[in-house]
């Protein structure tokens, strides 16, 4: 939590908001994936 503060104030608000949406991206691939694995076990 503390690094994210410190990024937050030494970096630019665009490289942030860059990190925020690469994360999201991650998350949601992931989700995505489970919920394939999830149809396929209950087949």
């Amino acid at each position: 939590m503390v690094g994210a503060l410190v990024l937050n104030e030494t970096l630019p608000i665009e490289f942030y908001v860059a990190a925020v949406i690469t994360i999201t991206g991650i998350y949601t691939s992931q989700m995505t994936a489970l919920r394939a694995l999830v149809k396929s076990f209950n087949r």
